[in-house]
């Protein structure tokens, strides 16, 4: 009877104590902050030159294509926008002139429309802001190729006119949040 009352007793309490466990807990919370960020890559500290060499080029028009030119990392949905820092492309040494309205900005990596993202034109540069990027969708280090042109019409109208020389500008590209 004894032995019988031992193994009710270690039946009892002695295996649950053994079998059952201590529990402590921690709450935890990952904090995104709102981030947008656009950097210049491939030009870092380049210039970007667009050449009328001959004849042809009046004809066709000029373009260049950067590839990887922005890197854009955002955690939100954002706009992209370019704009020119002065309204003219200038010569400083003939101080001549054309429109910065002859520049077309073109983003070529069709990509990322496919998440939605609406890809715009900058048909005529100026210095209010115009969007690039439309309803742009959150991404990491996303490489944005821009083609640079000057169509046929204002190679002939502007740049013939302008003459020979260097004339120049800053194009500005903003990142804000929708």
């Amino acid at each position: 009877m004894v032995k019988l009352l031992h193994v009710i007793f270690y039946a009892l309490f002695v295996l649950p104590a053994a079998s059952q466990h201590v529990e402590a807990k921690a709450d935890m919370q990952v904090l995104i902050r709102d981030f947008f960020q656009v950097s210049n890559l491939a030009t870092q500290g380049q210039i970007i030159t667009l050449e009328l060499n001959n004849e042809n080029d009046i004809e066709t028009g000029i373009n260049k294509e950067i590839r990887s030119n922005l890197m854009v990392t955002s955690t939100v949905d954002y706009n992209l926008f370019a704009r020119a820092a002065f309204p003219v492309f200038y010569n400083q040494q003939s101080r001549k002139s054309f429109p910065s309205s002859v520049l077309m900005l073109e983003i070529i990596n069709t990509d990322l429309s496919l998440n939605g993202t609406a890809i715009e034109k900058v048909l005529n540069l100026s210095t209010l802001n115009q969007p690039l990027i439309s309803e742009g969708k959150p991404l990491f280090k996303n490489a944005i190729d821009i083609r640079y042109s000057i169509p046929a019409e204002h190679t002939k109208e502007y740049l013939v006119k302008a003459g020979s020389g260097v004339y120049s500008n800053t194009i500005i590209y903003t990142i804000s949040p929708q």
